[in-house]
């Protein structure tokens, strides 16, 4: 009987340490393809990984948008500053995970992008994003 608790157990543990190893592997996943994103200038696939409402910080100006507003002042955005490339060179985070990169314009200009990212309900849905002038 003891044994079959052990067994029991340790069945458990493993279940519940490859779920969590499976939701990571998940939220890096999409914070690779939300990065993809911006590097195409795309906001409607950056939308994708948006819930109702999602935080945008936009050269100083911050504001809490509903998904729709928030992928049209994304367009508005990326229609102004055409992308060129995207790095990420610091990306991280346990709960929430981050992103932080430059993006760089086809008119030369470069900009600081912060990706915040967390579960919700299975799913990697972008929470806040922040976007500076360099």
């Amino acid at each position: 009987m003891k044994i079959l608790k052990i067994l029991t157990i340790s069945c458990l543990l493993f279940s519940l340490a490859a779920s969590a190893q499976d939701s990571d592997k998940a939220m890096n996943d999409a914070l690779t393809k939300i990065c993809s994103c911006v590097k195409e200038g795309n906001a409607t696939c950056i939308g994708a990984y948006f819930g109702t409402s999602v935080s945008l910080d936009l050269m100083g100006s911050e504001n809490m948008y509903g998904k729709e507003q928030a992928m049209q002042v994304l367009k508005d955005f990326f229609s102004k500053y055409k992308a060129k490339n995207f790095s990420t060179p610091h990306k991280g985070g346990q709960q929430v995970k981050y992103v932080v990169g430059t993006l760089l314009t086809h008119g030369g200009e470069s900009f600081r992008v912060s990706i915040f990212v967390k579960p919700n309900g299975g799913k990697a849905q972008v929470q806040r994003i922040i976007i500076e002038k360099e």
